[in-house]
């Protein structure tokens, strides 16, 4: 047991962070319990400039601590200290980051926009003085830097989110619907249905997750501003996975079908992430990956997989492969990826559901430029096999794989 201190939601823009030097420093305070009765681990949520040699110096309570990374990974991704009760407590929740640089190009700090009164403050000269305006690369923001404490003591984990779906508005149910093809909205079967819905929705863009800039979570933006001949200010945008399982969510929605969204990846910051769809099916009263970027399900004795099934049947995915006519169509712009990656089952050894489908009525909720680097938003419902201690712990919500099997079901 133990409890996370985390002031943001990690809904962050990368090219709107907080750069560090000598120059410029970053503060947070986070809020601690009265009585502190044990040491804590302190998670920054940062990117190493390429090139640079520079350490990452975090001050905690007066004691200096260096993150140096020796090859070259200009990725973001969590880096953790281990701080002691008494460390912590002289801190008194303060925490303290530069770059031992002379200029923006050793080290960044992620940080969350949108805050009318945050706890993180910058100083553009050496610390003398602080302010927590005028924020980020271009100084126009109020933010919350991404750095969370998980205090190793005996709280208690928090309940699970209550599993939010769509409320449609008339107007945008109609939209969304005259939208859907009449020969997915024809099928009976619920299941087939789904699968209707994915062969269509998996050939509707290409792929691309390189765009200068990233689609938003909404079916009707997603399928024009991933259209090459329809690109935002002149160039295309990011519509990969993620986009084509907001498109599924929304559509399975319209079409009366249960759904959810899930995350997976085989390593927090690794490069093999996904993002997909779970049908729940009452005919077989379980969660179905249906993955709507592959036009993929994956059956054992005619009974579709759930994500969490996956891990277990890696080594047999290729025989359990149950594709649709998009399946081509995407081998032809991401065979790699496929290959090496989605179908070795390397990616589904964690797992995470977000716990909102209402991607329409509430897409002032939904995480910006996710999947761009390691996974780091507060909602998401984590689940894993073999996890090593403290992998997730920068996270709030974890699961056993049976409280993630229900999560989510409808009520019947």
């Amino acid at each position: 047991m133990s409890s996370l201190v985390a002031t943001e939601k990690g809904h962050l823009v990368p090219s709107q962070c907080e750069e560090l030097s000598r120059w410029r420093k970053a503060k947070k305070r986070l809020p601690l319990p009265d009585a502190l009765t044990s040491g804590a681990t302190v998670y920054i949520y940062a990117r190493k400039h390429p090139d640079t040699d520079a350490p990452l110096v975090i001050d905690i309570g007066g004691d200096q601590f260096t993150i140096s990374v020796e090859a070259d990974v200009p990725a973001w991704r969590w880096y953790k200290i281990y701080i002691s009760q008494p460390q912590l407590a002289k801190s008194g929740g303060q925490i303290v980051l530069w770059a031992d640089a002379p200029g923006m190009t050793a080290w960044t700090l992620g940080m969350e926009g949108g805050y009318a009164d945050p706890s993180s403050y910058l100083s553009v000269d050496g610390g003398e003085t602080w302010a927590n305006e005028r924020m980020g690369l271009f100084h126009n923001q109020r933010g919350e830097y991404l750095i969370r404490l998980r205090i190793h003591d005996d709280t208690p984990p928090p309940l699970l989110p209550d599993f939010v779906t769509e409320k449609f508005d008339a107007t945008q149910l109609e939209e969304l619907l005259n939208w859907i093809p009449d020969e997915t909205k024809e099928v009976e079967d619920p299941w087939l249905r789904a699968r209707s819905a994915s062969s269509w929705i998996s050939q509707l863009w290409p792929y691309n997750c390189n765009g200068p800039h990233y689609a938003p979570w909404d079916p009707f933006s997603i399928q024009v501003w991933g259209q090459e001949e329809h690109s935002y200010h002149g160039q295309n945008a990011s519509a990969m996975c993620v986009h084509y399982a907001v498109t599924m969510a929304m559509v399975c929605q319209a079409i009366e079908v249960p759904v959810r969204c899930v995350a997976t990846t085989g390593r927090l910051h690794g490069g093999d992430g996904h993002y997909l769809t779970e049908i729940f099916s009452s005919e077989w009263d379980k969660w179905c990956l249906l993955d709507a970027n592959l036009d993929a399900a994956y059956m054992e004795d005619g009974v579709p997989l759930s994500v969490g099934e996956m891990w277990q049947s890696k080594d047999r995915l290729w025989d359990l492969l149950d594709a649709g006519p998009g399946f081509a169509v995407q081998m032809d712009g991401i065979e790699p990826w496929i290959k090496n990656i989605g179908m070795t089952g390397q990616c589904y050894r964690l797992w995470a559901v977000w716990p909102r489908t209402d991607f329409l009525s509430r897409i002032d909720l939904t995480p910006a430029m996710h999947g761009d680097g390691a996974y780091r938003e507060t909602e998401w419902v984590w689940c894993a096999h073999d996890v090593p201690d403290q992998e997730l712990d920068m996270f709030r919500y974890h699961a056993t794989p049976k409280q993630l099997n229900q999560y989510g079901i409808p009520i019947r």
